[in-house]
C-alpha cells in the first residue's frame, strides 16, 4: 500500500512536470512570436531611416541647387551694376527684379535648411528608437535562451524553472 501510494505520488508528480513544461513552451512560443514582430519592427524602422535619409540627400541636393543659384544670380547683378550705370530707370526695374528673386531664392534656402533640421531630428528619434527595440529584442533572446535551457535540464526542478523566468 506504501508503495502504491509513493508510485501514485510519482505519477501525480510526473504529471505536474509535464504541465509546468508545456506551460514554459507555450510561454517560450509566445516569447518568439513577441521577438519576431520586434524584428519586424526593427525592419520596418530601418526601411524608414533609409528612406529618410534619402529625402534628406535630396533636400540637401536642392539647396545646393539653391546656393548656387543665389551666387549666379549675385554675380550677374554685380555685372549689371557695372554695365548700366548710364541707365538708371532699367537698372532700378533689374535690381528690384532681381533682389526679389534673391528673397525668393533665400527662403527656400531657409525653408530647406528648417526641413533638413526636422528630418535630421527625425532620424536621430528613429535611430534611438530602433536601439531602443534593439535592447528590448535582445532581453527577449536572453530570457528564450534561459528559458530553454531551463526546461531542457532534466534534473531541474519545476518551482527552479519558474524562478528563472520571474
Amino acid at each position: 500500500a506504501a508503495l502504491t501510494a509513493e508510485v501514485q505520488r510519482a505519477a501525480q508528480e510526473h504529471q505536474q512536470d509535464l504541465a509546468e513544461i508545456e506551460r514554459l513552451e507555450a510561454a517560450r512560443a509566445a516569447d518568439e512570436e513577441a521577438r519576431a514582430l520586434l524584428k519586424e519592427q526593427l525592419s520596418s524602422a530601418t526601411a524608414t531611416i533609409q528612406s529618410l535619409e534619402e529625402e534628406l540627400a535630396t533636400e540637401q541636393a536642392e539647396r545646393g541647387a539653391a546656393d548656387a543659384l543665389v551666387k549666379q544670380t549675385q554675380s550677374a547683378l554685380e555685372q549689371e551694376r557695372a554695365t548700366q550705370k548710364q541707365a538708371k530707370a532699367e537698372w532700378d526695374e533689374l535690381s528690384r527684379s532681381a533682389l526679389d528673386e534673391m528673397f525668393e531664392l533665400r527662403k527656400k534656402c531657409a525653408f530647406y535648411e528648417t526641413q533638413q533640421a526636422q528630418s535630421a531630428a527625425f532620424i536621430e528619434q528613429m535611430n534611438k528608437q530602433t536601439q531602443d527595440q534593439a535592447a528590448l529584442l535582445e532581453t527577449y533572446q536572453g530570457m528564450n535562451e534561459a528559458l530553454t535551457a531551463a526546461t531542457q535540464d532534466p534534473h531541474r526542478k519545476p518551482q527552479s524553472v519558474a524562478r528563472v523566468l520571474f
